[in-house]
């Protein structure tokens, strides 16, 4: 039987930003709205992201260097 930590309880800092993410805000707006640093904010999902015993976001997809033609004007 596997056991796993118990979830720790969100700061009031990581609760404040949940919320926003709830609404569907980006990083950078949450950091405009709450006077944070970017790094601040990813901090907070990061802990919260630990604390609630989540696995690490996946990396975006990268970008595709080819530009469609509609993109170009061609």
């Amino acid at each position: 039987m596997t056991t796993t930590a118990p979830v720790k309880p969100l700061t009031p800092a990581q609760k404040r930003i949940a919320e926003h993410l709830v609404q569907g805000l980006s990083n950078n707006e949450i950091a405009t709205k709450e006077h944070l640093s970017l790094d601040t904010v990813s901090s907070h999902i990061r802990g919260m992201r630990q604390s609630l015993h989540c696995p690490p976001r996946p990396a975006p997809p990268a970008r595709s260097s080819c530009t469609p033609s509609f993109c170009t004007g061609r």
